[in-house]
């Protein structure tokens, strides 16, 4: 773990209010870091009102100016910027074929083209800092699931998003980092509910999304554990001296179910007219695990 008094700025986090964020963003104050937490309310400053290096700020995303005017702040405070975490995002159940367009472009914007909005406006104070930057992925980047196709889509370009960052930062010293958590507390589907009710997609007719199942489950959401283990997985990514391009952080059940997905899709690949065999493929696997640790070019994946 590097030492935190060689860090060169504070560390910008968005969607700071609740879940992941919010948890991060107590456990680097806690530890010294001067961290902006963004939020979209002026109310949810105030959860941080007592709370030492903490400075709340106000930024969506989805806007242009609001992004605009976190700059200039940023700019006034004379600190520079080390670390930019990516962890805003809103969450969509139901079925991709009844959405409407306007709430499918309303999801994208926020969980991927906000993020690519906000990372290259800050991308400048990055390359004078040599920092950081951390994306919050999910086990959704690589399963798919009914209802769940929309926030699937989105965090599938997520993955592709920083894979291809971490390709074109390389040269400027920018380590990027995906976490990609489990289940874990959080207001995503809560927010989700309360977005329906208060009318603000209320004239989505998408059938799952009227039913008492999607309620329960966005209760069952908030049983979830407590996201303190994920802001830990944030602190190794912003500050070891060579983080890992991916962190999961789940139970074991988890991570077993993301890597047989991923190797279902291998299997899915391998069926053409060049397939491998049982024993090429052990081989192969055999190979990569030899080289994993070893210096070698980037490779798009």
């Amino acid at each position: 773990m590097a030492n935190l008094t060689d860090v060169k700025g504070p560390v910008l986090i968005t969607g700071a209010s609740s879940g992941i964020g919010f948890r991060t963003t107590l456990h680097l104050a806690s530890m010294g870091v001067v961290v902006y937490a963004g939020v979209r309310k002026e109310a949810d400053k105030s959860l941080f009102k007592d709370t030492e290096n903490v400075i709340p700020v106000i930024v969506d995303i989805t806007k242009v100016d609001q992004i605009e005017d976190l700059v200039k702040f940023i700019e006034k405070q004379k600190r520079g910027l080390f670390g930019l975490i990516n962890n805003a995002g809103v969450g969509e159940l139901g079925s991709i074929n009844e959405y409407s367009d306007k709430l499918i472009q309303h999801h994208f914007d926020v969980n991927v083209f906000g993020h690519m909005r906000i990372t290259r406006t800050i991308l400048p104070f990055l390359k004078e800092s040599q920092g950081r930057i951390v994306i919050t992925g999910s086990m959704s980047g690589i399963l798919t699931s009914k209802i769940m196709g929309l926030y699937s889509m989105s965090k599938h370009a997520i993955e592709a998003f920083s894979n291809v960052l971490r390709g074109e930062l390389a040269e400027f010293n920018i380590q990027v980092s995906l976490i990609q958590p489990g289940n874990f507390k959080s207001k995503v589907l809560t927010s989700m509910v309360s977005r329906y009710k208060e009318g603000i997609h209320k004239e989505e007719q998408n059938s799952f999304i009227h039913s008492e199942r999607m309620e329960k489950l966005a209760e069952m959401g908030e049983q979830d554990a407590d996201p303190v283990q994920v802001a830990k997985v944030m602190e190794q990514a912003l500050f070891s001296d060579k983080p890992n391009a991916r962190y999961f952080v789940g139970n074991k059940q988890e991570a077993h179910v993301m890597i047989e997905g991923i190797m279902t899709k291998m299997l899915q690949i391998n069926q053409n007219e060049h397939q491998m065999t049982r024993d090429e493929l052990v081989e192969l696997l055999d190979q990569l695990i030899k080289d994993y640790n070893e210096p070698k070019p980037y490779r798009y994946i």
